[in-house]
């Protein structure tokens, strides 16, 4: 409906024996103009434009439409636009344009002027002396053009480059049909034919060819264009009159038609590895000539293009072409090679076309039948192997170490030569591999293998699995010399046990929670990380040092000493120390109320001696119990600055030494009352020497 409504039912539309327009919908119209100077407009849809008597003007906009001028001999224009459209003139002059599509167009009476378009088209001018302009420019388009009775008029130009289009019935001779190519010399002077080799007439069989080289015989950037084919015309029977400007057609060539050597030929290639196909060599007298070579591949692989003459290949489309003079066509063909598919061997053909851009193509066909090989294995280990347990056998799958690995061929694929980087390696009877850990290792095992498919293909491969460390309890004892005793770095639950003896020894705990024993002699002993426990039992004249290290003995888990000697009677020299990682002695302080931690509000300290109280300004020492053991520590983290030492006596009889730092200190002096306080010079009685 001329709404524009989606039905595909349109409109009929007649009009009266005035100038009318008449214009219809989107989908399909019948429009009659009758009498009068009509303009009829089809839009969309498949329309029938009947224009009837006068000069009308019939628009087809889009859609397949048939357009009629009328039976009279008035003037008419149709304009078919998109679509196939089919344009039916009058018994008078006619404009027929067909637009894009491909169309037909009936010219009837009448001197009538129709264009040869975009689009392969069907060409009847009919009766009169017909002119007909050839401007297409799409190579894919082949028109049939019959000019009817009359001495037509067939116009070309450098817009008529491109497309194939036969004439039926051109008449030459005087009074015959003509072609303007008045817009194809348009910078020449004399006659284009023969020697400055502008046009020539290249006989082909029955037919004449009129071809067109732009830049002449002097240029090399084009070669021979053909722009018509004349059916069952003999090249000498044209005359100068058949053209327009008038000029003698003394430039007849017989074309030869090509042969080529190897148009058919069977290759036989391997999988993966390229096949040379042997030369197809073009031969042809016409030596001026210019070549396409098309080779179609129909898959399975591609056709190298690289001898750098300018061939090209889509690998999309599979189609390898050549175009250029015969040595240039004959240079990139003996360059071209067939590259299988990668694992490809299937049989695959190519079809071969050698054309001179004139006589038909000589065609043919290359066969290429693949021989399979055998390809290795692809992939890498996937699997996410369990964790283990050091010291117990670990049993993997074959299945497990081959996930991730795939054989192109389908081979069943197998594991071959397996070792293990801290472990002995058995393969069981039920496809499993057993791996023995060597003694106490833990941590990342590594599996290396070979996978293979059983036909000389293999790929190396790496698998990894955790052994998690179980409590390994080390326990080393000295002489009665001087000794070094060093226990292991593991924290897992276990401890290392290190018993000097004799001798001045020097115990070093590391990792885990240790138990360092002196025995006899001025020992160092140094816990490490862990919750370490120490006893001292030097002779009475030596002096053991516990060293801690920052970090070594925080709150949350500190070192006990057992049998740590205070200074007695103002002398050092049976006397133990402390190595912390600082020496400063908080100062005194009488009665200070410090940050409130719970219940305790104040403090003393005296020498490094410092109790608590729950009240404020300090009246007497609170016992210091299991209760509130952790508000006491929380106390000394809030009002201890960092780098002080301070140590309190517990009910439990113990002493305890606290260092305020970054994580804190805290260590036991178990049997201890450190009535003295703390002394850096060790001649303080009963006091802790700090060092």
């Amino acid at each position: 409906s001329p709404d524009g409504s989606s039905s595909s039912i349109g409109v009929t539309l007649i009009g009266t024996a005035n100038n009318d327009t008449l214009q219809g919908s989107v989908v399909n119209d019948a429009l009659y103009g009758l009498a009068g100077n009509d303009a009829l407009y089809g839009e969309g849809g498949d329309d029938l434009l009947d224009g009837g008597d006068g000069s009308d003007g019939l628009y087809g906009g889009g859609g397949n439409d048939t357009l009629i001028s009328g039976t009279d001999a008035s003037e008419g224009y149709l304009s078919g636009d998109q679509g196939n459209d089919s344009l039916i003139g009058s018994a008078g002059v006619d404009y027929l344009y067909g637009g894009t599509g491909n169309d037909t167009f009936v010219g009837g009476a009448g001197n009538d002027v129709i264009d040869d378009d975009e689009g392969s088209n069907l060409i009847d001018a009919g009766e009169g002396d017909d002119t007909i302009r050839v401007t297409s420019q799409n190579a894919a388009d082949s028109s049939t053009l019959t000019g009817g009775m009359g001495s037509d008029t067939y116009i070309l130009g450098v817009r008529s480059k491109a497309g194939q289009r036969m004439i039926t019935d051109f008449a030459p001779g005087v009074g015959g049909d003509i072609f303007d190519v008045s817009g194809l010399l348009a910078d020449n002077s004399g006659n284009p034919f023969g020697a400055p080799g502008y046009l020539r007439l290249l006989t082909d069989g029955a037919d004449t060819l009129l071809q067109w080289d732009s830049d002449g015989a002097s240029g090399s950037v084009y070669g021979w264009l053909t722009l018509a084919r004349l059916q069952n015309v003999a090249a000498t029977a044209l005359t100068a009159e058949n053209f327009m400007p008038q000029v003698t057609p003394n430039g007849v060539v017989i074309n030869n038609v090509p042969t080529a050597t190897h148009l058919n030929q069977t290759i036989a290639y391997t999988e993966d590895t390229t096949a040379a196909i042997t030369d197809i060599v073009i031969t042809d007298p016409d030596l001026n000539d210019t070549f396409t070579a098309t080779v179609s591949l129909a898959g399975g692989g591609s056709l190298t293009a690289d001898s750098g003459n300018g061939e090209a290949y889509n690998a999309a489309t599979g189609v390898w072409i050549m175009t250029g003079t015969q040595s240039t066509v004959n240079a990139a063909l003996a360059a071209m090679s067939f590259v299988p598919a990668a694992n490809g061997f299937a049989d695959t053909r190519a079809s071969v076309s050698i054309s001179d851009g004139v006589a038909p193509a000589i065609t043919g066909t290359l066969t290429f039948n693949g021989t399979a090989v055998n390809d290795a294995p692809t992939g890498t280990a996937s699997a996410i192997l369990a964790t283990g347990t050091e010291d117990i056998a670990y049993k993997v799958s074959v299945a497990n170490l081959l996930k991730g690995f795939s054989d192109v061929d389908g081979n069943r694929l197998r594991v071959s030569d397996l070792t293990a980087n801290h472990g002995t390696v058995v393969h069981n009877a039920d496809r499993t591999f057993s791996i023995t850990p060597e003694a106490n290792y833990n941590g990342v095992m590594e599996l290396t293998y070979n996978v293979n498919d059983g036909k000389n293909g293999s790929i190396d491969a790496t698998q990894t699995f955790e052994l998690k460390p179980v409590r390994d309890d080390l326990n080393l004892v000295g002489t009665r010399g001087d000794n070094t005793l060093r226990g292991d770095q593991v924290d897992d639950g276990s401890y290392d046990r290190l018993s000097g003896l004799a001798g001045n020894d020097t115990l070093i705990g590391r990792g885990g929670d240790d138990i360092l024993l002196g025995g006899t002699g001025a020992d160092l002993l140094i816990g490490g990380k862990g919750k370490d426990s120490y006893a001292l039992s030097e002779s009475t004249t030596a002096t053991d040092t516990v060293k801690i290290m920052n970090g070594d003995s925080p709150v949350t888990g500190f070192d006990s000493i057992n049998g740590f000697k205070l200074t007695i009677g103002g002398s050092n020299s049976d006397s133990d120390k402390l190595d912390l990682v600082s020496t400063s002695i908080a100062a005194n302080a009488d009665a200070v109320d410090g940050t409130d931690v719970a219940n305790i509000r104040s403090h003393h300290i005296v020498n490094g001696l410092i109790s608590f109280d729950d009240v404020n300004n300090y009246a007497e020492p609170l016992d210091i119990h299991a209760k509130n053991f952790s508000e006491v520590i929380h106390y000394l983290q809030d009002n201890i600055a960092a780098g002080d030492t301070v140590v309190f006596n517990h009910v439990n009889g113990n002493a305890y030494v606290f260092q305020g730092a970054a994580g804190d200190t805290l260590v036991q002096l178990t049997g201890v009352n450190a009535s003295g306080g703390l002394s850096i010079t060790g001649l303080a009685a009963d006091a802790v020497w700090v060092v």
